[in-house]
């Protein structure tokens, strides 16, 4: 045997090792490497979403006081029924009107109210408003300017209510009865 062909059967062993034995541990090899660079461009997307809850949280911490309360009193912890009756029953008495009734429950039918709508039940959180939704019923009566004039202060109220239905009607007198639907919110 001549060293040429010694040394060409070497070389077919030596890539018959190679191909056999190694050339699985190489795809491993592979896959290992690409299992590490999705590692790291997670760890790295986990940075960038830190980084902005820390930016968040600064930007959180760096509210007022003054501002915080203000928030509170447009949507406070909890429903706060009584004092909205107290204010609403303050703007009654400034704007001339005769507050009835406040009703914090659903009517009988609820067709026309925006929650039937929205498939949402009352008092569920609502995760698009960020709050609890509570509905009420206002009923009052008086003068159709003094109850204009009670629109618009409810409208400057510091809490959110969102006005769903305003019903009409004609009683004695000059006098009419009016029946506002409304939404408040509650964290």
């Amino acid at each position: 045997m001549s060293r040429s062909t010694f040394s060409l059967i070497l070389l077919g062993i030596g890539a018959s090792i190679f191909y056999f034995f190694f050339l699985d541990e190489w795809q491993a090899l592979k896959l290992i490497r690409a299992d590490y660079d999705a590692a790291n461009s997670a760890i790295e997307r986990l940075k960038k979403i830190a980084a902005k809850t820390e930016e968040l949280r600064d930007t959180y911490n760096s509210i007022k006081a003054a501002s915080l309360g203000k928030v509170e009193r447009m949507i406070p912890q909890g429903p706060g029924a009584a004092d909205l009756v107290a204010d609403l029953e303050l703007l009654a008495a400034r704007n001339g009107v005769k507050l009835n009734s406040v009703d914090f429950t659903l009517p009988a039918s609820s067709e026309g109210t925006s929650e039937a709508s929205s498939g949402e039940a009352p008092g569920e959180f609502n995760l698009r408003r960020g709050a609890f939704t509570l509905p009420i019923s206002i009923s009052i009566s008086g003068r159709y300017d003094a109850f204009r004039r009670f629109m618009g202060d409810l409208e400057l109220h510091e809490r959110i209510i969102d006005l769903s239905a305003v019903n009409f009607g004609a009683s004695e007198k000059d006098d009419a009865s009016y029946t506002v639907r409304a939404n408040i919110y509650y964290q």
